[in-house]
This record gives structure tokens, C-alpha cells and sequence, in this order.
């Protein structure tokens, strides 16, 4: 694993967002320059967050660092991704007609927004 910090943390919210996902925020103690640094590096990047509200122990520690990432990422595709966001803009605005009707609408626009932009 490259980055890893462990940090006592408060988790200070978490809330839906509308892809489906979770957005959390944690708050933590003044950090030590090179805590900073590590997080600094992570920013915006696919990381793994153990989340335990006692002590953790060794068997936890090792099945933690045995989590492939490039496994996580590959779970969806972002085509994968844009769909289910799509689908879920679907359901939110009632549901008419049928989402694959729908779908093929929105994809058409999206094509020729960046059709558009093309010299």
C-alpha cells in the first residue's frame, strides 16, 4: 500500500448525494507536518478508510492492508457510473416514459455538446 496514515478522527457528517454515493467527512486532531503531507497526497485520489469506533487489532490491520485497490477501481466503469447516475436523474424527475428511451435522449446531448466543441 503506498500513503497510509492512521488517525483518531470524528466523524463530523455524513450525508447522500444524489449518484447514490456518501459524502463523510472526518475531523481530526492538529496534524504533524508529515500527517499533512500524507493526506495532502490523497487528495481527490482512490483511497481505503478503515472506519472502527474501539481499538483496532492486528487481524483487522492485516485484512486492511490486503485490499486491492485496483480491484475497487475496476468494480465500475465511468460509462458504468454515468448510467447509474443517469438512471437515478430518471427517477428523480417522476420516471417518464422508459429510462432506456431517456437514456438515449440524454446521451444524444451530451454527444452534441462535445460534437460542438470540436473545430
Amino acid at each position: 500500500m503506498g500513503n497510509k496514515l492512521m488517525l483518531p478522527a470524528i466523524m463530523s457528517s455524513c450525508r447522500p448525494r444524489n449518484d447514490g454515493s456518501w459524502s463523510v467527512t472526518l475531523s481530526t486532531n492538529i496534524l504533524r507536518e508529515d500527517e499533512y503531507r500524507v493526506i495532502l497526497n490523497m487528495h481527490q485520489q482512490l483511497c481505503c478508510v478503515l472506519i472502527k469506533d474501539s481499538d483496532i487489532i492486528n487481524d483487522e490491520l492485516e485484512a486492511f492492508d490486503s485490499v486491492e485497490m485496483d480491484l475497487i477501481d475496476a468494480k465500475i466503469t465511468p460509462s458504468q457510473r454515468f448510467r447509474n447516475i443517469l438512471y437515478r436523474l430518471w427517477e428523480q424527475e417522476g420516471k417518464q416514459g422508459e429510462f432506456k428511451a431517456f437514456y438515449k435522449v440524454k446521451m444524444e446531448q451530451l454527444c452534441e455538446h462535445f460534437k460542438g466543441k470540436l473545430n
